[in-house]
């Protein structure tokens, strides 16, 4: 079993305009770029679990050159410090009509009502935590599983697995644990 682990890759907010609290903006085509490239290390996925903000379902989405299911997945969110947000996003709820592989029957894990505005460091290694304790002895484990989520939560993925004192994640980096 593989896992892959990614942060979502070069934002648009980060590149061509000026550094605002956009709460869910889309991927640069620079981002695209290097996934593409990146997904090259993958040989094969099974599932695909994601942060359901747009730039980690587009980063998920263009990873999966296997047509693996995406699971939209609370546990794997961005962080809700009040720096980023001014309250809790709110995310796009229709985002299969624009991205086939997502599964709507998934449901995820760490319910939505749970990802609480605002939230602290402590609050989401709890939240990560608990979606990692829950997908070990779920029917997806012992699969090759891509994780998609944002430089906190893969960084806090990285530490569950064993990685001492990861980097922070830079964009759209694939990291691979054999399990």
């Amino acid at each position: 079993m593989h896992l892959y682990l990614s942060r979502h890759s070069y934002r648009l907010d980060r590149i061509e305009v000026p550094k605002t609290k956009v709460p869910d903006t889309c991927l640069h085509w620079s981002g695209v770029s290097k996934i593409i490239e990146q997904r090259e290390k993958i040989k094969w996925i099974d599932y695909i679990f994601s942060s359901p903000f747009l730039r980690c379902v587009q980063t998920a989405y263009h990873y999966n050159k296997f047509e693996a299911p995406i699971y939209l997945e609370y546990g794997l969110a961005e962080i809700l410090f009040p720096r980023f947000f001014d309250g809790r996003p709110t995310l796009d709820k229709n985002l299969k009509r624009y991205y086939h592989t997502i599964d709507e029957s998934y449901h995820s894990y760490i319910k939505e009502q749970e990802y609480i505005f605002p939230e602290n460091r402590e609050d989401q290694k709890n939240r990560v935590y608990k979606f990692l304790d829950w997908l070990q002895t779920s029917q997806y484990w012992n699969k090759n599983i891509l994780l998609v989520g944002h430089g906190g939560s893969i960084k806090l993925c990285l530490k569950y697995f064993g990685i001492e004192n990861p980097d922070d994640p830079k964009m759209g980096e694939l990291h691979s644990i054999e399990m």
